[in-house]
């Protein structure tokens, strides 16, 4: 959906969407967020989120988790452009000054796996 979006709409307006965003959200970073092509797991409804600045990935997958309702068996996984496992520590700010487009949004993937031990 990220590809289709970026070859929809053209890079100025997406530039311009971001800009508004940041001003009228000044602690708050836009994230695009949408599913891994493969997962099981459903599409959130809206691909395009806000997400506290100050907040590390922890708290952003944990909220991931609960929307999901996923139980302890299965591990939720959130790659940077789809390539690059985020780790929980990270601030949402460091990943996105980081990684973010050139439009302004940071392009975020999710996919879930069992996790090990589980039966």
């Amino acid at each position: 959906m990220a590809e289709e979006y970026k070859s929809t709409v053209p890079l100025e307006q997406r530039q311009k969407e971001t800009a508004d965003i940041r001003s009228m959200y000044p602690g708050k970073l836009p994230i695009f967020l949408e599913k891994f092509r493969k997962s099981a797991l459903p599409q959130i409804g809206k691909y395009k989120c806000l997400a506290p600045r100050d907040n590390s990935m922890t708290g952003f997958i944990r909220g991931l988790r609960k929307k999901f309702k996923l139980d302890s068996t299965q591990g939720l996984f959130v790659f940077v452009g789809g390539r690059d496992l985020v780790t929980g520590d990270t601030l949402i700010s460091e990943l996105y000054e980081r990684n973010r487009s050139e439009d302004g949004f940071l392009y975020l993937v999710y996919n879930e796996q069992p996790v090990l031990g589980s039966n």
